[in-house]
Formats: structure tokens, sequence, C-alpha cells
């Protein structure tokens, strides 16, 4: 079921639910949507009311052109506020890339909103930030400082869409025969 929210901050998060029971607040990474959790609402949604929003910037949900709109500690807000809205917290809750590092971010200023967490593919800030001053990380994390230059990610992902989806997904896939 979709529905949207307008958060006290004034942005417009669009997000989605199915079941009921304790809230599980799902956090999709970067560069998914909401319906990237499909698989675990049809999973989870007997025993818990499952919820994954598109964060902000992504899908249905605001898309400011302010780029200090998407400053870290913004976006940790929107999910802080998103579960005071639903108002059945604390929550459990997931994140994935993107998402599990703003999901850290949350359990580690607002744990009072946090029942559990689990994330997927970040480790917690600290270590991250640590591990990435190794050249080997670093090469490894090569693709975060390019989404830093306005446009340009856009504008190489625009010359051929199919190319880049093959090479993003399959070429760079631990286990690329699982990509059709």
């Amino acid at each position: 079921k979709q529905h949207e929210s307008f958060l006290p901050s004034g942005i417009k998060l669009r997000w989605y639910s199915r079941g009921d029971g304790p809230l599980a607040l799902f956090l999709h990474g970067f560069p998914e949507l909401a319906v990237s959790w499909k698989f675990q609402f049809e999973a989870l949604s007997d025993k818990y009311r499952v919820i994954a929003p598109d964060l902000r910037g992504y899908g249905g949900s605001d898309q400011p052109t302010n780029v200090r709109a998407y400053r870290f500690s913004t976006l940790c807000e929107d999910v802080t506020q998103l579960i005071t809205v639903l108002g059945d917290g604390p929550v459990h809750l997931v994140g994935h890339d993107w998402g599990g590092a703003i999901a850290w971010e949350v359990a580690a200023r607002s744990s009072h909103k946090v029942r559990s967490l689990a994330v997927c593919n970040c480790p917690p800030m600290p270590i991250m930030f640590r591990q990435i001053a190794s050249w080997r990380q670093l090469r490894r994390s090569w693709y975060m400082l390019l989404f830093q230059v306005p446009r340009l990610p856009e504008h190489l992902m625009s010359l051929d869409p199919h190319a880049t989806a093959v090479r993003v997904f399959r070429d760079s896939a631990v286990r690329p025969e699982v990509f059709d």
C-alpha cells in the first residue's frame, strides 16, 4: 500500500506498508528505491508492519534542488521524524548501503526510537572513515568521489543506460551468472 507523509520539516516522503504488528522500517541504498525491499515485505508482513520509504531525493519523495538539503544529518532527521509520524516506535530498523549509514546514525542519535538494528553492506561511520583512509578501500570506493561531481555521473550513466546497468550489476557481482 502506498502512502505519503509530510514530515514536521515540511519534506514529503512516499512510503509503502504491508502487514500488521511491530513496526519494521526499511531504508534503501543507492541507487535504489523503497520497492527494493519487496521480497522482505512478502517474507515479514505476516508478523510485522513493514514500511519502506523512498528516501529524500528518490522516487516519489521530495527532491529538493539545494545540495544542502541532502546533508547527512538532515537525511537522518527525516527518518527520525518519519518514525515519530508513524507513531509505532520504537522500530526494528533495517538499512542497506546508504540507507545503512543513515540507520546506524539514527540508532546512535535516537536509540529510544529503535528497538533493533540490522545493517547490510555498510559499517558504522567511524569504521568506514577509518577504512576509507586505506588505499585498498579508497580504490574500491572510487565511485563515491565520482558522485560528488555535479552532473557528471548523470551524464556518464545516460550515455548508455543498458551498458551502465550491466556494468553496475552483473560485472561487479560476486556471482554474475545470476543476472540475465
